[in-house]
């Protein structure tokens, strides 16, 4: 019988909005992967400890709270190393996030979703789930813009477009363990930081489930939510302030090959 992947997602959530996502698609969760590796903010935890709670009393949901005022790079750091160091070296952990997870198994995409999933072997791992041309039309276009720079830039340097700012990876335990004693970066280029490592057996696979999540997470009308965040100097900006150091990321590991 084929072991089942593992799912790994990072959960920062004050407000509470993911909670009853999480809840609905827990049997599904449950269906197609063998633990789910959580690790939560403490301002998260704080803020939603009885829904957090509710999940810590499930065995499925193996959970890291991280400290408070820890960045955001330290924490996705130590939820790494917490599910490496809780899996077999070649148990194959999807690392990605619980609002496009959410997105992926309750909207139209579940059956690709679920396919493409149960589709990857170890030969085939690591691989970065990319968001296909369909996806990325589904996105405002200031984050396309701003995030297929990097893919740009990967192209120029590497001849092939990562990437960099990822969404969803596939890989061995061992094989995230061998990275993990690698990175140092404690912001989100961390993400970026990950892959250089790897670069040269990457594999890459375009997927429509990436799309554009917020809509469904937000149960708002899609075309509005776009207009407002494509003119919107502040989800820019946003957008800008992670890029702009994953790019520094790539640029000086290209110089230092």
């Amino acid at each position: 019988m084929e072991k089942l992947p593992a799912v790994v997602f990072p959960l920062h959530d004050p407000v509470g909005l993911m909670f009853p996502h999480l809840g609905d698609i827990t049997p599904f969760l449950k269906q197609h992967f063998s633990t789910a590796f959580m690790g939560v903010t403490a301002i998260t935890y704080g803020k939603c400890c009885h829904q957090v709670d509710r999940f810590l009393q499930d065995s499925f949901f193996q959970m890291l709270i991280t400290p408070r005022n820890t960045q955001i790079g330290t924490q996705l750091r130590m939820l790494y190393q917490h599910a490496v160091s809780f899996s077999q070296p070649d148990q194959i952990l999807h690392l990605c996030y619980p609002d496009r997870l959410a997105c992926a198994l309750q909207d139209k995409y579940q059956d690709q979703f679920l396919k493409d999933i149960m589709a990857i072997r170890p030969e085939s791992t690591p691989i970065i789930f990319r968001r296909s041309p369909r996806a990325w039309n589904t996105h405002p276009r200031n984050y396309y813009e701003i995030e297929s720079f990097l893919t740009t830039v990967s192209k120029r340097l590497f001849g092939r477009a990562i990437d960099f700012a990822w969404c969803h990876l596939a890989i061995q335990a061992f094989q995230l363990g061998q990275i993990l004693s690698r990175v140092q970066r404690t912001d989100l280029s961390v993400v970026a930081e990950m892959i250089t490592p790897i670069i040269n057996v990457l594999h890459l696979q375009d997927v429509d489930w990436l799309a554009w999540e917020d809509p469904f997470i937000h149960s708002c009308d899609a075309e509005t939510l776009k207009f407002a965040r494509e003119n919107s100097v502040e989800e820019t900006k946003k957008r800008l302030a992670y890029v702009i150091p994953m790019v520094q990321v790539i640029s000086e590991f290209a110089i230092s090959r």
